[in-house]
C-alpha cells in the first residue's frame, strides 16, 4: 500500500510512473515473470507481487539497473526506504536517471528526515520532468514545509493535468488533516468516492481510514484514532508507515503491550525513517528504555521532522530535563502546522 502522508514526491496514486509496459508473449499471455510484468503490478498497486518479481529477476542478472531502478520506485512507495536510498543513489546520473528515480529520491530523503537534500533531489527531478510529477512533489513539499501558497499552485497544476483527480483528492485530505482546516470528512469521503471501481481502491480507502485517524489523534481522541485505524489494518496487510501510526494510537491509548507488538512486526521492525524511528523512540520511552529510545534518535539530531522534535520532547520530558524540553517545544512549534495539535497530546490518556 502507498501513502500520501508527509509528501508526495513520487507523484503515483492515481497515476503511477511508468518504467514498462505489460508484456504479453506471441499468443497474448501475459508473461508474470519479467521486467514489464513487474512495471505492471506495481502501477496497478500490487506492490508487494512487483517487487517479488524484481528481486527474481535481480536474483538471475544483479546487474539489471532496469530491474534495480523498478526495485527501488516500488520498495521506496512503502516507506522502506534504507535499499531504495543505496540504489538510486548509485544509479544517479547514469543513463536511465529520469524524474521518476529523482523524485522517488527526494520522497525516500524526507521520509529519512533529510529535508535538504530531499528539495535538492526534487529540483532535479522537476528539470528531468517538468510534468505533473513535478507538481505532485511540489506540493508535497509545500505541505511538508507548510507553505500553503506554493501548496495552491502546485495543486493547481496538478489538478488540470488529466487523470490526476484521485491524487489531487488525496493532496486535499492530507492538506486538511495536516492544518487542520477544512472538511476533513468530506475530503476524506471524496478520496473514497474517487477510488472506488479503480485498480487503487484499497489504497484510496486505506488513506482515507488512516487520514482519518490522524485527525482524531491531532483532536486528541486516540481511541477514536485507534477504530479507525483498526478499520483499515483489518483488510490491509500492514506497511511500515501504517502500522507507525496505528502503534502510536495504541500508545496513545494506553494500549503499550499492543503498541510494542505492532512494532515488532516482520516489514515494520527493521524499516527506518523520520517519523517510523520518531513514533518507535516514544514507545520505548513509554516502556522505560530511554536509552534505546535516545540511541534511535541521535542519528536524526540535525532533522527539523516535527515528529523527530516531539519524540526529542517527549524522551527530555521522561528525563526531567526541563531546558531540553524549552528548546525542543521552540522547535517543534516552529514545524507544527496543525492549531489543534499539541505536545501534551503525546501523553498517553492513563497517565494524565
Amino acid at each position: 500500500m502507498r501513502e500520501l502522508l508527509a509528501i508526495l514526491l513520487l507523484g503515483v496514486l492515481g497515476a503511477p510512473p511508468v518504467l514498462a509496459r505489460p508484456a504479453k508473449d506471441d499468443r497474448g499471455a501475459f508473461q508474470p515473470h519479467t521486467l514489464d510484468a513487474a512495471a505492471h503490478f506495481v502501477e496497478t498497486g500490487k506492490v508487494r507481487r512487483g517487487i517479488l518479481v524484481y528481486r527474481g529477476l535481480l536474483k538471475k542478472n544483479p546487474g539489471d539497473d532496469r530491474a534495480r531502478l523498478g526495485l527501488a520506485v516500488a520498495v521506496g512507495s512503502l516507506w522502506d526506504c534504507k535499499e531504495p536510498l543505496e540504489i538510486l543513489g548509485d544509479l544517479r546520473g547514469g543513463p536511465l536517471w529520469s524524474g521518476v528515480a529523482a523524485r522517488a529520491q527526494a520522497r525516500c530523503l524526507a521520509v529519512m528526515g533529510d529535508l535538504d537534500a530531499a528539495r535538492a533531489a526534487a529540483d532535479d527531478a522537476a528539470t528531468l520532468d517538468p510534468g505533473p510529477g513535478a507538481s505532485a512533489a511540489r506540493a508535497g513539499l509545500a505541505l511538508r514545509d507548510g507553505d500553503r501558497p506554493t501548496f495552491e499552485d502546485a495543486l493547481y497544476a496538478l489538478s488540470v493535468a488529466p487523470g490526476r483527480e484521485l491524487q489531487v483528492a488525496e493532496l486535499q485530505a492530507e492538506a486538511s488533516v495536516a492544518w487542520g482546516t477544512g472538511d476533513v470528512d468530506g475530503r476524506v469521503a471524496e478520496v473514497r468516492r474517487l477510488g472506488r471501481g479503480t485498480a487503487l481502491e484499497d489504497d484510496a480507502n486505506s488513506l482515507a481510514g488512516l487520514e482519518s485517524g490522524r485527525r482524531w489523534l491531532d483532536l486528541d481522541d486516540p481511541l477514536e484514532a485507534l477504530a479507525s485505524l483498526r478499520a483499515v489494518t483489518r483488510r490491509h496487510r500492514l506497511d511500515p508507515h501504517l502500522g507507525a501510526w496505528t502503534a502510536e494510537a495504541m500508545r496513545r491509548s494506553g494500549l503499550l503491550d499492543e503498541a510494542l507488538a505492532v512494532q515488532g512486526r516482520q516489514g515494520i521492525r527493521k524499516a527506518k525513517g523520520a517519523l517510523l524511528d520518531g513514533i518507535r523512540a516514544r514507545i520505548f520511552v513509554d516502556d522505560g528504555r530511554l536509552d534505546d529510545a535516545a540511541s534511535l534518535l541521535a542519528p536524526l539530531e540535525a532533522s527539523d521532522d516535527p515528529e523527530v522534535l516531539a519524540s526529542e520532547w517527549y524522551l527530555a520530558r521522561a528525563r526531567g530535563d526541563d531546558a531540553a524540553m524549552a528548546r525542543y517545544a521552540a522547535r517543534w512549534a516552529g514545524r507544527n502546522t496543525s492549531p489543534d495539535r499539541t505536545l501534551a497530546q503525546l501523553v498517553p490518556i492513563d497517565a494524565r
